[in-house]
């Protein structure tokens, strides 16, 4: 357990590639490979990968399309969301895809964070998981 979320951290905290994270971590580039889509394909498991970087404290509820069986891009994704948590309650949609997340959260009036990466249409970037907190903080 330790191994996978080390191979968690390093990709989604300091987005290193397969190869340095396996290397860091003395295993193969396919186990990194399989830990991560194990991560990626596993909604559930998203409060353990918040908790591993140490920020799941800060999050009251996580969402993903395997429990609300609607993919993003599809507003109805979002609405759905938006109908399962209280009035009035901050609703954010953090993803790495401009597509899916970033601008089919906005078609919706959720903000958004563009995670691992930049993009003009994106206003809020960051570099990783742990630096969404300076968003977060600021509302």
């Amino acid at each position: 357990m330790r191994k996978i979320r080390e191979v968690l951290r390093l990709k989604l905290e300091q987005s290193r590639g397969h190869r340095e994270i396996a290397a860091s971590c003395g295993i193969g580039v396919a186990t990194v490979s399989e830990y991560l889509r194990r991560a990626r394909d596993s909604g559930p498991e998203l409060p353990k990968i918040l908790d591993a970087l140490g920020i799941s404290r800060y999050i009251a509820r996580t969402f993903n399309s395997a429990a609300t069986g609607v993919e993003k891009p599809n507003p109805e994704a979002f609405r759905q969301v938006l109908q399962l948590v209280p009035s009035g309650s901050r609703v954010w949609m953090v993803g790495d895809s401009v597509n899916a997340d970033v601008l089919g959260a906005k078609a919706v009036g959720v903000n958004a964070i563009l995670a691992r990466g930049e993009h003009p249409r994106a206003t809020r970037c960051c570099r990783s998981l742990s630096d969404v907190l300076m968003f977060l903080a600021d509302e």
